[in-house]
């Protein structure tokens, strides 16, 4: 199979977009056994294997989840990029906003929202315990 950084491209349920690894450590730790879902760490990278899924725009089961950072570089941004195409693809799984930047995760969420794709928006991960984020998790499992 191709893979992309790594990853295999035979997708799991859910997929991680997250630059941080520490956030992304705590996350991973929560999301449960790896053949779930698996990180990129880029907008690009997300994109790049989102669209070489086969049958991914026609078989959203292919990824049910998307765990969605609005900070994916360094100068910022990126997280907009990704829910752009999940609204062109018409993503109809369940998408995990996660990001500490506010302004960032509402622009995400209007986007989604416009684009009638399911979200929920997860607390700021620096702001609550780890426990907190338990409830987005059961939220997000419904869709896997």
């Amino acid at each position: 199979p191709r893979s992309i950084g790594g990853l295999d491209m035979n997708l799991p349920r859910a997929l991680l977009i997250e630059d941080d690894d520490q956030r992304a450590d705590a996350m991973m730790s929560l999301l449960g056994p790896q053949a779930e879902w698996s990180r990129v760490r880029t907008a690009d990278e997300a994109i790049e294997v989102l669209n070489s899924v086969q049958d991914f725009r026609a078989d959203y089961r292919r990824c049910r989840a998307v765990f969605l950072d609005y900070d994916l570089s360094p100068d910022g941004g990126g997280g907009e990029k990704v829910a752009q195409f999940l609204v062109g693809v018409g993503y109809r799984g369940v998408v995990v906003i996660h990001s500490q930047n506010v302004r960032g995760a509402a622009q995400m969420a209007a986007a989604l929202l416009m684009g009638g794709v399911r979200f929920v928006e997860a607390p700021i991960w620096s702001q609550v315990a780890p426990s907190q984020w338990l409830g987005v998790l059961d939220a997000a499992r419904e869709a896997l």
